[in-house]
C-alpha cells in the first residue's frame, strides 16, 4: 500500500458533501481521480506490469449510444458506463471502464458484453465516417466494409466492481448464463465473453493497490460488512475523508459516521479515525438502546398502575427521559 495523499486531480481536496448521496454517485466521483482509477486496474488487472500511468488518463463520454440501423433491426441502445477513461502512452491506446455494482445483477457478462460492443461501435462508426467522407478506399471490399484493411480499433477493458454485502451468486461470464443440452455443462465451441474483472469486494482476502485512498475504501467495505465495523484493522486508523464518506454511503452507515465526519471538517481537518469514529458510535448507540429500554420499562410500569415517584427513582431516568415515558403512558392509557 503506497501513502498517497487521495488529493484531487488538480491537487486541492473536494468538499464533502454530507446530504443524501447515493453509492453510484459516490463511487462515480471517488474514481474519477485518475490515481484511484488506475491503480484499480494496476493492481486488480495488469498486476505487476502496472500498465496504466495516471498522468496518461482523459476523461471520455460516459454515455455509450450507439445508433444501429439495419434491416432486421432498427434501435437505439442506450448505455451509460459508470467511469470511463481513454489512456495512450505513444504506441499502445486503452479504453478503460469501471462498473460499480450495489446489487448483484443477473445478467451481467451480458450487460458488459453490450457495453463493450457498444464503445467498439461507437469508433468503428467514427472510422468509417471518417473514410467515406475523405473516400480514402483502395478496393472495393474496404468501400463495402466502410473500413480499411489497416483501420484498427482501440482493446477496450471493463472492470466491474460488486459493493454489496450479499455473496455474488450470479452470473460471472456469458457461459455461465446459457442452458446447453442434457449432458453437456460446457460447450467447446461455444464463443464466451466474460468482464475483464468482476471484483467482489466482500470475498476480497487481499487488497493489491498502492494508493492509500483505494487500499483503506476496499478494506473499510469489507471490514464493515465482515464484522459490523465493530473490529477495524489499525490501517484505517487515519481514513481520508471522502474516502470514509464513500465507505459510508457504500455500507449505508452514514449515519454512525456522520457526527464524527462532521466534527472533523469543522475543526479543518483532512483525515478521520475510523477505528475510534465507529467504536464511539456503536458505544452511543448501545446508550441509546439502554435508554429507550428504561424508558420501555418505566412506561410498563406506569401502565401497570405503579406509584409515579418509585417508578422514576427505580428507573433513574434523567427529566426529559421521564418526561417521555409519562407521555407515552398518557398516550397509550388513551388509546385504550
Amino acid at each position: 500500500m503506497g501513502n498517497r495523499s487521495g488529493k484531487c486531480g488538480h491537487g486541492r481536496r473536494k468538499r464533502i458533501n454530507l446530504k443524501n448521496t447515493s453509492p453510484d454517485v459516490a463511487l462515480q466521483e471517488f474514481f474519477r481521480d485518475n490515481e484511484r482509477f488506475a491503480d484499480v486496474f494496476n493492481g486488480c488487472l495488469f498486476r505487476e506490469r502496472r500498465r496504466v500511468a495516471p498522468e496518461e488518463l482523459r476523461e471520455m463520454d460516459t454515455n455509450s449510444s450507439v445508433n444501429i440501423l439495419s434491416r432486421e433491426l432498427q434501435e437505439v441502445l442506450k448505455r451509460t458506463r459508470d467511469v470511463i477513461k481513454f489512456t495512450g502512452d505513444g504506441t499502445c491506446l486503452r479504453i478503460l471502464g469501471i462498473e460499480n455494482q450495489q446489487h448483484i445483477h443477473y445478467a451481467m457478462p451480458l450487460r458488459t458484453m453490450i457495453y463493450d460492443a457498444l464503445t467498439y461501435l461507437r469508433r468503428a462508426a467514427g472510422m468509417i465516417q471518417k473514410n467515406r467522407r475523405e473516400k480514402a478506399y483502395h478496393n472495393v471490399d474496404e468501400f463495402l466494409s466502410g473500413m480499411k484493411k489497416e483501420d484498427r480499433l482501440i482493446p477496450c477493458y471493463t472492470i466491474v466492481i460488486y459493493w454489496g454485502e450479499s455473496k455474488w451468486d450470479g452470473p460471472r461470464s456469458l457461459e455461465d448464463m446459457m442452458e446447453f443440452e442434457a449432458g453437456d455443462e460446457r460447450d467447446f465451441y461455444f464463443q464466451n465473453y466474460a468482464p475483464a474483472r468482476l471484483i467482489c469486494v466482500n470475498e476480497m482476502e487481499e487488497y493489491p493497490f498502492e494508493n492509500k485512498d483505494v487500499f483503506q475504501l476496499f478494506q473499510a467495505v469489507h471490514e464493515m460488512y465482515q464484522n459490523a465495523g465493530r473490529q477495524m484493522p489499525e490501517t484505517l486508523q487515519s481514513v481520508g475523508l471522502e474516502t470514509a464518506y464513500t465507505a459510508a454511503v457504500v455500507t449505508r452507515t452514514t449515519k454512525k459516521l456522520e457526527k464524527a465526519l462532521n466534527e472533523t471538517i469543522q475543526e479543518g481537518k483532512e483525515s478521520i479515525n475510523m477505528c475510534e469514529a465507529l467504536k464511539r458510535a456503536f458505544m452511543e448507540e448501545r446508550q441509546l438502546g439502554r435508554t429507550e429500554e428504561k424508558v420501555e420499562i418505566a412506561v410498563r410500569m406506569l401502565k401497570e398502575g405503579a406509584a409515579p415517584e418509585m417508578v422514576k427513582k427505580c428507573a433513574r431516568l434523567s427529566e426529559a427521559q421521564w418526561q417521555e415515558a409519562v407521555r407515552q403512558a398518557e398516550t397509550a392509557a388513551v388509546s385504550e
